[in-house]
């Protein structure tokens, strides 16, 4: 689910959230249970940066950070991103922000556009 808003220049906008199936045997859950990434949309200037922040919830409701995410870009003139899911404005445009966990829990992959302005 995405929900929009009017957005200003490294302002927080949206929130989304992914769900991943839970597989309980016995009672016991194996996977989490949610997966999220703030902001769910960006709009930043020439120069300057937000930073993704990736949050992922347990079966049993238990907050974990998923710790090996790997961010890319669709377009690498318009924003850089880097390992730590800081984006900075290269140039004025559109670009999406991919990310991936590469560590136990496997969800993903997300999409966060950001607009750059001058």
């Amino acid at each position: 689910m995405l929900r929009t808003a009017a957005i200003a220049p490294a302002t927080i906008t949206a929130f989304v959230a992914l769900s991943v199936a839970c597989n309980s045997i016995l009672g016991a859950c194996t996977r989490e249970l949610g997966f999220a990434v703030e902001p769910a949309a960006g709009s930043i200037r020439i120069g300057e940066s937000l930073t993704l922040k990736p949050r992922a919830w347990s079966c049993g409701g238990q907050e974990q950070v998923p710790i090996d995410i790997l961010w890319t870009t669709s377009d690498t003139a318009v924003i850089r991103v880097e390992p730590t899911g800081r984006v900075i404005g290269v140039r004025v445009g559109d670009a999406i922000v991919k990310g991936m966990d590469r560590g136990p829990y496997g969800v993903g992959p997300f999409h966060v556009p950001v607009h750059v302005e001058p």
